[in-house]
């Protein structure tokens, strides 16, 4: 996907992106396409793609949502990432608001991200919400999860951001990841806030699995009281992504040959190799829930021991592959 009021250079640049990123593209376009014509916007993303080198037949072209969503899905096999949404925060075209906006002053990825109060501090007695513009499409994943990067300056046990999710855009529920932490009495007791100081980015994980079966909606929320008031939130690259999927093409093959434990691990994970064997050199590699690579060893036939110890904790996809293609697939968990 790609707002259709950005320049055509801009759009053929998110095509090559995308291609350093994903095995297979599926181009989707926005209802309102901003005076573009049906489908110039996925031609565009496809030209890119290809011109990095992503071959024709692994750039798919759905233009509805829900269709892309669905096809995206049934082609998916168990571990493999499908990233169901991704904003960089350059600008709010993804999003609604009543306050919230743009800076370059700061971001995780050029050029901008988003603020609560892009002017300077946030003010008093302040509700200012930034919503996702269009549903997600939940309906077919078991385990997705919400991730983003933050910096922020909030007013201690007072003012509070929260990351709220909703099924129908009207009731909304608090969101608790790994890095919020509960409030206090002024700012609803117990429930998942940002609040205090963190300077440096940190990145943000959310299980969403009580939000699977249909339609997704995100929200973030500045409140703030009359005592005192600071620079407030800065959020970037926002990511929802499903590693576990219902149906799948290769679901009845996905652990064909590949077997690991224990799961979850912490420092070390035996697996065990027994896909038929193949002329050349056989790896393992990991990838984060990004979709990047963050391991690549030699793989055997028969017992392998993969040390695990410096990798974040976190939910990886394993896979065993050689110079041509991918041969197995198993979802691991990394835990401290």
């Amino acid at each position: 996907m790609s707002p259709g009021d950005r320049r055509d250079d801009d759009i053929l640049q998110l095509g090559r992106i995308a291609a350093t990123a994903f095995d297979i593209i599926v181009a989707k376009e926005d209802t309102n396409r901003r005076g573009r014509k049906p489908g110039e916007v996925a031609k565009l993303l496809r030209r890119g793609a290809e011109e990095a080198g992503v071959a024709p037949d692994m750039i798919h072209e759905h233009l509805n949502e829900r269709d892309a969503v669905d096809f995206a899905l049934s082609i998916a096999k168990p571990g493999d990432i499908v990233v169901l949404f991704a904003d960089d925060c350059s600008s709010l075209t993804a999003w609604t608001t009543n306050g919230w906006g743009t800076t370059a002053s700061r971001f995780t990825s050029a050029p901008a991200c988003i603020t609560d109060s892009p002017l300077g501090d946030y003010p008093s007695f302040a509700t200012t919400e930034i919503t996702t513009a269009q549903p997600i499409d939940l309906s077919l994943t078991v385990a997705p999860r919400l991730l983003f990067n933050a910096s922020w300056e909030i007013e201690s046990r007072n003012d509070m951001v929260q990351v709220l999710g909703s099924g129908d855009g009207l009731i909304w529920t608090p969101l608790c990841g790994r890095i919020a932490r509960p409030g206090y009495a002024n700012q609803g007791l117990g429930e998942p806030v940002f609040d205090a100081q963190s300077p440096d980015w940190r990145r943000e994980e959310i299980d969403l699995s009580d939000h699977t079966g249909g339609p997704f909606w995100l929200r973030f929320r500045l409140s703030s009281n009359d005592s005192r008031e600071y620079d407030g939130i800065y959020i970037d690259d926002v990511r929802i992504v499903a590693t576990d999927l219902i149906g799948g093409a290769g679901e009845a093959t996905a652990h064909l040959g590949l077997s690991i434990f224990p799961i979850p691990a912490s420092e070390n994970l035996v697996v065990n190799v027994d896909a038929p064997r193949a002329k050349g050199a056989r790896f393992f590699e990991l990838h984060d829930v990004m979709g990047a690579l963050v391991k690549r060893v030699s793989a055997q036939q028969g017992r392998n021991e993969l040390v695990i110890g410096d990798l974040a904790p976190g939910t990886y996809a394993c896979k065993l592959v050689d110079a041509r293609d991918v041969i197995a697939t198993q979802r691991v968990a990394v835990i401290r």
